[in-house]
């Protein structure tokens, strides 16, 4: 449910798309030949084998999407303007998945003793995959390790990493095996044109925008402003039976220009724009279908400061490329003027599974590390990170619903619209453990992380950037991720105290406290932008995780 005066939205019923099942099976050989031709060369050759299968059984992802404000709610509750839509199996057989992959990988690679100092390794790999274009799938690897003294160490390396198929991701594709969905969007009203908010092209909302008249049908038809109209009342309200005020309201569209036909919806009984021919059915596979690959550097140094205390810096930089997800790819930039789809090719939109995202991450890590000695081991490392990509769908599967739109871009002619900070990606991180033996058997062990917020997008009132009937709620001159939320901390604490008898038992009575200081750490933040500007609580915590937990144990050893 969206409310487009305030912006704010919510779920109510089973997840969509929530019944189906999916078993994954890998099975893989591989052979590794080790060549040792002297003291200063350590040389290994191989091959691997991978075969991937993945059998579904789809439930169908149907939802009804209820758009308004909070007057029109409050007068017509659910059953104002809504939007029935998302996939449907229509033939027997169509919810079937059964995805199958070979792939096989080569590889060979030396470690080189230069001198008692200094080991360089290189390796090549190449990896074969019989779903991805893998005519380049070339990896070269590069390293070091070098020791300038006995305390310490600098190490780097490179290398390209190709990335395995992942078939439980392509269930919606049935070019690939998926199950055959069909995408189903009507536009539903049930009173009319009263509190149509969205005028999609062609439907009655756009006629009464045109006229300029919400009531425009009421007023032709006789029937009282907010009257719920549907297939069983209509004959009362008017003395036509269903299908005569469809043709008579049919007919009277014609006679205002070029509009969508209307029906009465066979599941919710309301008058309706059904559009699901502007939606192609299948999510089609890109050619070239290439391999998603990324290029990463490290170099660190570690230094020993006692026998037991040592420390370390680190820099890591990563660019990812053609990460694989959905995208339009006949969508005429004239549809963003027009507000409805408008296709370069004339047929139906098209959405295309392939590899066209990319991210980039780059991280300094400080490490600090005492290994266990008098009584106690401790060790702690912060991370200061960025991580930028343009893949709204964060988790870089299709979903079983995102054929009716949900994992397209924001604008399908401009993927950089959504460049952005990366989902869930924190840029500071602290975490420290460590645990100490007291006498008389007492163990006391710690966990203490602390983060800085994760960022967010703004929502407000749904709007399509690109004119491909799919609203997106991040208000015009925002963008993707430009939020960050409250930092969040949390202690974890665990005392237990060891009883030892028989010789070879023990048994351990135990305390165990999580979020210690009872911190309220955000799990929602409030993102709700309003009239063009955030609320006055705009990033702050709408609801937070829970808050002081104790739990009691006993383990017994032995």
């Amino acid at each position: 449910m969206f409310f487009l005066d305030d912006g704010t939205s919510f779920d109510f019923g089973p997840p969509s798309g929530s019944i189906q099942t999916l078993s994954q099976k890998y099975f893989t050989g591989r052979e590794v030949l080790s060549w040792l031709p002297g003291g200063h060369h350590s040389a290994k050759f191989g091959v691997e084998y991978t075969r991937t299968m993945a059998d579904g059984v789809n439930g169908q992802d149907l939802q009804n999407v209820i758009v308004t404000t909070h007057p029109f709610f409050s007068l017509y509750g659910v059953n104002s303007f809504q939007i029935p839509q998302g996939i449907a199996f229509l033939n027997s057989g169509d919810n079937i998945s059964r995805l199958r992959n070979n792939g096989i990988s080569f590889f060979a690679q030396d470690d080189w003793l230069v001198v008692p100092s200094l080991t360089l390794s290189g390796g090549l790999r190449y990896d074969y995959d019989s779903r991805f274009d893998s005519r380049r799938n070339l990896a070269p690897r590069l390293g070091l390790a070098w020791s300038p003294d006995k305390k310490t160490v600098v190490r780097a390396s490179w290398g390209l990493y190709y990335d395995r198929y992942r078939l439980g991701l392509a269930q919606p594709v049935r070019q690939l095996g998926g199950f055959n969905g069909t995408t189903v969007v009507e536009l539903d009203y049930p009173r009319l044109a009263n509190d149509s908010l969205i005028p999609f092209g062609g439907s009655i909302g756009a006629a009464a925008a045109q006229l300029m008249d919400p009531n425009f049908l009421n007023t032709q038809f006789a029937i009282p402003v907010g009257t719920l109209v549907t297939s069983g009342n209509i004959q009362g309200l008017t003395g036509m039976t269903p299908a005569n005020f469809v043709t008579a309201v049919n007919a009277y569209l014609a006679t205002l220009g070029t509009f969508s036909p209307v029906d009465f919806s066979p599941s919710t009984g309301f008058l309706r724009n059904d559009i699901t021919g502007s939606f192609a059915d299948a999510i089609q596979v890109s050619r070239p279908f290439r391999t998603p690959y990324n290029s990463t550097f490290t170099v660190g140094v570690q230094r020993e400061l006692t026998p037991s205390l040592s420390v370390g810096i680190s820099y890591i930089r990563r660019s990812i490329r053609d990460i694989l997800g959905v995208r339009i790819t006949n969508l005429d930039p004239a549809s963003a003027a027009a507000g409805s789809p408008i296709t370069t090719d004339g047929g139906p939109i098209q959405r295309v599974y392939g590899p066209w995202y990319d991210g980039k991450y780059s991280a300094l890590v400080l490490t600090v590390n005492k290994r266990f000695s008098k009584h106690f081991q401790f060790q702690a490392n912060y991370t200061y990170g960025r991580s930028t990509d343009n893949l709204l769908n964060s988790n870089l599967g299709l979903g079983v619903g995102t054929q009716g739109g949900g994992g397209v871009p924001t604008d399908n002619n401009n993927l950089e619209f959504d460049r952005g900070n990366s989902d869930l990606f924190v840029p500071h991180v602290f975490v420290a453990s460590g645990v100490y033996e007291l006498p008389l058997g007492f163990r006391v062990s710690s966990v203490v992380r602390a983060t800085s917020g994760v960022y967010f997008s703004a929502a407000g009132s749904p709007t399509d950037y690109d004119g491909d009937g799919i609203s997106s709620t991040r208000p015009p001159g925002t963008k993707r991720n430009q939020f960050r939320g409250p930092a969040s901390a949390n202690w974890d604490l665990r005392i237990e105290k060891a009883f030892h008898f028989a010789d070879r038992f023990s048994l351990l009575p135990l305390v165990e406290f999580f979020n210690l200081t009872n911190q309220a750490n955000p799990e929602l933040v409030n993102n709700s932008w309003v009239s063009g500007a955030p609320v006055p609580d705009f990033g702050k915590v709408r609801v937070p995780l829970p808050g002081r937990e104790i739990q009691f144990g006993l383990r017994l050893k032995f």
